[in-house]
Parts: C-alpha cells; sequence; structure tokens
C-alpha cells in the first residue's frame, strides 16, 4: 500500500493501482507489460519485466526509465517480484538462480543458486530468505548468509496441497517456519531457537511476541515467540480455506465451511 492506494496483480494480469473506499483505478500498467512492480520507495518505483528489465518509475507510473538488463538461462523463468532490502533488490528464477542488484550503482551479480526453489524471495531486515523444498532455509544477507535445515518435501505442504513453508519473521529479525510435523524458530544468526512438535495445517504468523498456526485438531494456535510453548488454543469448526491475516488488534481466518473467525489479538 502506498499513499492510501492498493497495488494489484493476479499472475498473468496488468497491475493496478485501487482506491480502496470507491475502487477507482488511478493507474495501471501497459496491458501489453508482463512483470511485477513494486514501491522503492515514496518518489518511485521499480518494475521487474518477464524479459529481465529492471526499470524505474516515477509514482504516478507515467515514466519508466531503464536500467539494467538481467539475464536467465534458455528455458528458465522469474519468480515472484523483486523483494527490496536496504540499498539493493533482489530477483530470483524458478530454477534457483538468484541476483543482487545495487540501487545507487545499479550494478547486478549473480548470487549462489537455490536448488529446488519453493517461493519467491521472502524479505527479512538484514537480507533476504530462500526457501528449498529440500528442507533448506536460506538468510541471504552481504558478508554473512547461513543455510538451516527443516523437514522437507511433502512436509512443507498441508494434505490440502497449500504451502505451509512461509517463513515469518518478529521486530527484531527472529525467523519462524510451520511444517506439516513441526514449527521452528531460528535467531537472524540461524541458530536455532527452539522446535514444537505440531501437525500444523497453516503457515505461521507473528504478531506482538505470539506466533499463531492452525493444528490438525483443528485448533487455532497462539504459542510463546519465546519458548514456542502453547498460550492459547481455539477449537474450530473446519480446517481453514486460506492463510490466516493480522491486522492491527484483529485475527481472521476463513474456514472451509463458509464461516471467518474473527478475533482480537491480546
Amino acid at each position: 500500500m502506498q499513499d492510501g492506494l492498493l497495488l494489484l496483480q493476479q499472475k498473468g494480469q496488468p497491475a493496478v493501482l485501487l482506491q480502496p473506499e470507491t475502487g477507482e483505478f488511478r493507474q495501471r500498467l501497459d496491458r501489453q507489460f508482463s512483470g511485477w512492480a513494486v514501491v522503492r520507495d515514496a518518489n518511485s518505483w521499480l518494475r521487474l519485466g518477464a524479459d529481465g528489465q529492471l526499470s524505474l518509475g516515477s509514482p504516478d507510473w507515467t515514466q519508466w526509465q531503464p536500467k539494467v538488463q538481467l539475464r536467465l538461462d534458455h528455458g528458465d523463468q522469474w519468480l515472484g517480484p523483486p523483494v527490496l532490502s536496504g540499498s539493493a533488490v533482489y530477483v530470483a528464477s524458478a530454477r534457483g538462480q538468484m541476483q543482487r542488484v545495487d540501487l545507487n550503482t545499479w550494478k547486478s551479480r549473480r548470487l549462489p543458486p537455490v536448488k529446488h526453489p519453493l517461493l519467491s524471495p521472502q524479505a527479512h531486515p538484514n537480507g533476504v530468505m530462500e526457501v528449498s523444498a529440500d528442507g533448506l532455509l536460506t538468510l541471504i544477507r552481504e558478508g554473512s548468509s547461513w543455510v538451516q535445515r527443516f523437514p522437507g518435501q511433502g512436509n512443507c505442504y498441508s494434505r490440502e496441497g497449500e504451502i505451509l513453508a512461509r517463513p515469518c519473521v518478529d521486530d527484531v529479525g527472529n525467523i519462524y517456519l510451520a511444517t506439516r510435523p513441526a514449527l521452528m524458530s531460528w535467531d537472524v544468526n540461524g541458530k536455532l531457537r527452539w522446535s514444537k512438535a505440531l501437525s500444523c495445517t497453516s503457515p505461521v504468523r507473528w504478531h506482538q511476541q505470539s506466533c499463531y498456526v492452525v493444528d490438525g485438531g483443528p485448533a487455532l494456535l497462539r504459542l510463546s515467540d519465546q519458548t514456542g510453548a502453547v498460550v492459547e488454543r481455539v477449537s474450530l469448526p473446519a480446517r481453514p480455506s486460506g492463510q490466516l491475516a493480522i491486522e492491527k488488534q484483529l485475527l481472521a481466518l476463513a474456514l472451509a465451511n463458509g464461516e471467518v473467525l474473527v478475533r482480537s489479538t491480546p
């Protein structure tokens, strides 16, 4: 969201800026454009095209200035939008190729590849996170990246096929990751803080010193972010049909029976 506007983009569709109160479209990318647009700062946007061209845009999207041309191996394609971290932007491909672009010099360099990436890069205060279906969590940062293992392959998914292994980060950079048999947490330097045996059926969310995840009960669990101990358990009438959403002091979860659970958070 920027200046009260939402940036929306569905796969294969043009990106649009939407005024939530009125539904009015303020601006959109050319329908012929295939790629992603993300906010760089209050005065500019970044746009990555399917052809690998990274451009800098004005706030109203009327002017786009090509900055660098990124290359992919034959048959590869970009995996998700570019991710900003500090003075750099990271882009990844479906085959695990990772590139870092310095936003001051606009020079790019390739980073060590990630085999079998499960997701597009995920933002972290110190860099970006990559999750491999092989059960590898990587924090990529300047000078001191690290890799840690977790239960991979089929454990990355719920029985309905939803990706569970979507990492989230707290306000000091600790990382939390749910898999089918466990919920795990690492500190910013890659040290395992705790691992809790759980039958997770949703990705984990962090909010104000607590972790939230749905287990196979089904039940919504609130856990201590310091120890992984279960603090609260709320039984659900049906399994979840979407991801947990937390906004300010409200938590919402869509259920498979058509109901939506809405609760206040501590």
